[in-house]
């Protein structure tokens, strides 16, 4: 397949030119595909912008981690997030995006604001996935803070290879 029609339709979704040197959206949205789009946008209207590569590769990293079913994709519990049985995956899948964007964004104030010496994965992990949650019983957000760092890592590796991205 040629990269030119892929990143006409990248153009499209993140409204605006995609630099065919920006490996970084190509691989979220060869990895996401029909995801992509929808929390790109949520991301957008959450305050997390199209070149926010630490805060977009979270986002993405907890939809991996969490792995949610249609409705809880991206783990959030809230009765206002969770999806009904008759609304789309679409519908769900940008509405859970959404509270997960707000969050980081929310918890990303609080980390810069706070003396902590731990990592902003950490710190929201904390909050995210807390250990020894009552709607946690088999134990698992154990390995939330892991697998959320690993795979933004893997995301973020992606942005590194960008000119001009340290």
């Amino acid at each position: 397949m040629s990269v030119a029609p892929l990143l006409l339709s990248l153009a499209l979704i993140i409204g605006g030119p995609v630099d065919p040197k920006d490996p970084f959206h190509v691989n979220l949205h060869q990895l996401h595909q029909e995801e992509y789009a929808i929390i790109i946008e949520a991301a957008k209207r959450n305050g997390i912008g199209t070149h926010d590569y630490d805060n977009l590769s979270i986002l993405f990293a907890i939809r991996i981690a969490e792995n949610g079913r249609k409705g809880r994709e991206f783990g959030v519990l809230h009765p206002r997030a969770l999806g009904n049985d008759d609304e789309s995956w679409e519908v769900t899948l940008d509405r859970q995006a959404g509270w997960c964007a707000a969050t980081i964004m929310k918890n990303r104030k609080r980390w810069s604001a706070s003396e902590t010496k731990e990592s902003f994965i950490v710190f929201l992990g904390k909050r995210y996935a807390p250990m020894g949650a009552g709607n946690d019983p088999t134990d698992l957000n154990r390995h939330w803070i892991g697998n959320v760092t690993r795979e933004s890592a893997r995301y973020m590796a992606f942005a590194r290879r960008r000119p001009g991205v340290a």
